[in-house]
């Protein structure tokens, strides 16, 4: 068929299946929608250009009676994208068809999202996030060939878990290589799987000498976190590929706050050890010695801390006292003058030492509070004081 006389038969199919309804702009198109409503014979010569969209499908050099070059690559991604998803095609044209295949979507979507709250579960949930995002996509591109709406979910991991810091010791000896070449190394706790972004130094040159360098940079994440027992005495560690579980004795429990994961005293619930992996992988008599040597550690700076205030009883502090403690006297008035203290007039030890704790000046208040304090034992030995 000649161009001129194949392009006026194009246009007269695509006018054609336009008066009958039709919104298609390829020949392609217009075929099929006037075979769908029996107008073919009405239109002399479409049998024959229907059979040359037909050879130009199978064959990438003839189309409508002239070649184009198309490569075999390219011709064969457009097969497949023209065969692909035909289940979805066939609910686009079936209505009873569609329902059972949107159901089958919607279950399909619930079981990539399913998750289990189990350090296996939680691992295989993270490391599987961009193919379980790439099948999410993929249903949402049925979805809306089926019926036109995408609705594609977005998902990320929910499960609750929490991040222990690892040194690089802990690291090697649970078998995960890393790379703490250089001061810039940096090592990490992640959920997925252990990996590192590594790149080495680089010096750049010029009329061969050389005028810049560029770190290297090494990047280590080590999986390592733990979760939560059946009760509170047993967490459940993952350590790069190993898992672990650490159950306390009696009285002592597990907890996290601000600051990570802590063991704690049951019967003392201030007394408590903040763990990272080195601890957890010693298990949990050490753990449970660290608290209790804590607790005593605790115990006497309290008794001291006690000590020191039921001294301050019934002191009274001025400024003559920070004076003869060391401290200089324009530092004095300055303290005085934030505090709206008289520098003519003497505080209880106490308040001054109160408004001490919220200063940076501590040190020098209690300073000069025990030399407040040993003016006083002096005068209480003596029985008199000096004005």
């Amino acid at each position: 068929m000649e161009p001129q006389k194949r392009n006026e038969m194009v246009a007269s199919a695509i006018a054609q299946a336009a008066q009958l309804g039709s919104t298609a702009t390829t020949l392609r198109g217009a075929i099929k929608y006037l075979r769908s409503h029996r107008q073919s014979a009405s239109l002399p010569g479409l049998q024959h250009l229907s059979q040359c969209v037909q050879d130009g499908a199978h064959n990438p050099t003839k189309y409508y009676g002239h070649r184009v070059h198309v490569s075999p690559r390219d011709w064969q991604s457009r097969q497949e994208i023209r065969k692909s998803k035909p289940d979805a095609k066939r609910a686009r044209d079936d209505k009873q068809f569609r329902r059972q295949y949107l159901r089958q979507l919607r279950a399909e979507e619930k079981r990539l999202v399913r998750e289990t709250n189990t350090l296996s579960g939680i691992t295989s949930s993270w490391d599987r996030l961009s193919q379980t995002r790439e099948s999410l996509k993929n249903i949402a591109d049925c979805r809306e060939i089926a019926c036109g709406k995408r609705n594609q979910v977005k998902y990320t991991p929910q499960q609750q878990y929490h991040l222990i810091s690892v040194n690089s010791r802990t690291a090697r000896l649970a078998g995960c290589a890393i790379n703490m070449t250089g001061k810039d190394a940096i090592i990490k706790p992640v959920v997925r799987s252990s990996y590192g972004h590594h790149s080495p130094g680089e010096t750049e040159w010029k009329n061969g000498r050389p005028v810049s360098y560029t770190r290297a940079t090494h990047e280590n994440y080590v999986r390592s976190f733990a979760i939560f027992g059946d009760n509170p005495q047993t967490i459940c560690y993952a350590l790069h590929g190993t898992e672990y579980t650490i159950t306390l004795p009696d009285g002592y429990a597990w907890r996290a706050d601000m600051y990570g994961l802590c063991a704690y005293i049951t019967s003392s619930q201030g007394d408590d050890f903040h763990v990272d992996a080195y601890y957890l992988l010693k298990g949990a008599a050490d753990i449970v010695k660290r608290l209790e040597s804590n607790r005593q550690r605790r115990i006497q700076i309290e008794t001291k801390y006690w000590a020191e205030i039921a001294d301050m009883d019934g002191v009274w502090v001025g400024v003559d006292d920070s004076i003869r403690a060391g401290n200089c006297r324009v530092g004095t008035q300055i303290f005085a003058t934030k505090h709206g203290l008289d520098i003519n007039r003497h505080y209880p030890a106490l308040e001054v030492f109160r408004l001490g704790s919220l200063d940076v000046m501590l040190g020098l208040v209690r300073l000069a509070i025990t030399a407040a304090t040993l003016r006083h034992k002096h005068e209480m030995e003596c029985g008199y004081c000096k004005i």
